[in-house]
């Protein structure tokens, strides 16, 4: 993207985005101990585009971690940028996730770098942010300094958060540039609002597996949904203005 002045308006050009997906996951499963938490779980996210992912039995941040590098699936694969990170311990070379930028549901921002530069700047936020008083602001801040760093790729983990109508505005405005840019974001979320403002792509998951994975127009085409123990999704999500 670039910025151009037209009669003094600052407008957005978007660049040229590559095709294919940013990020992949292919048929991965993931138990801990006798607990399945991913099962048979596939789905792309394109490059450019913003995923929500709707979930509330932890597979969703589970799937992060995975992309991070975190945790290995116990079988299928998981691609970023066309690497297989499967099994991360067998790569010689820099890991993918230098590229990807994580925050955490606390707060906490996880960029791996090895910038004296960014380790230098990630301490001082996180310190910034441990004064904090409230948790949400804590989690407001962090998202917003990681959005504002316009990384490759950034996982939000807005899982427990609550977004107000101002900040909805500044959050909406600040995934248009990324769009506009051919960066890549997932965010797992619940509220309705962020999901019919940000998402390209929606991932609904239920126990451990895939209900169903498109975009949200498709979305609120896919009437066997409302059968889901998610209140408010035929009500909010299904019915866009």
């Amino acid at each position: 993207m670039s910025l151009t002045s037209s009669n003094g308006n600052l407008v957005l050009i978007p660049r040229r985005i590559p095709r294919g997906p940013y990020f992949a996951l292919h048929h991965v499963s993931k138990a801990f101990g006798s607990t399945l938490v991913l099962d048979d779980v596939s789905f792309n996210v394109n490059r450019g585009n913003t995923l929500c992912i709707i979930d509330s039995s932890g597979a969703g941040k589970t799937i992060l971690h995975l992309l991070m590098e975190f945790l290995k699936p116990d079988s299928g694969q998981v691609i970023a940028e066309n690497e297989d990170i499967s099994d991360f311990s067998q790569k010689l070379n820099q890991p993918i996730s230098r590229k990807i930028v994580m925050v955490f549901e606390d707060g906490t921002i996880f960029r791996p770098s090895t910038s004296d530069k960014i380790k230098y700047s990630s301490q001082r936020i996180q310190m910034s942010l441990r004064q904090e008083r409230s948790r949400e602001t804590r989690r407001w801040r962090a998202a917003v300094e990681a959005l504002a760093e316009n990384p490759e790729a950034i996982l939000l983990d807005r899982s427990k958060a609550k977004t107000s109508p101002c900040q909805m505005h500044h959050l909406e405005a600040l995934f248009r540039r990324r769009k506009a840019e051919g960066k890549t974001s997932i965010v797992l979320t619940e509220e309705s609002s962020v999901i019919r403002r940000i998402a390209d792509q929606v991932l609904l998951l239920e126990d451990g597996s895939v209900r169903f994975s498109g975009t949200l127009s498709e979305m609120t085409r896919t009437r066997n949904l409302i059968d889901l123990p998610y209140q408010w999704l035929d009500q909010r999500v299904l019915s866009l203005p």
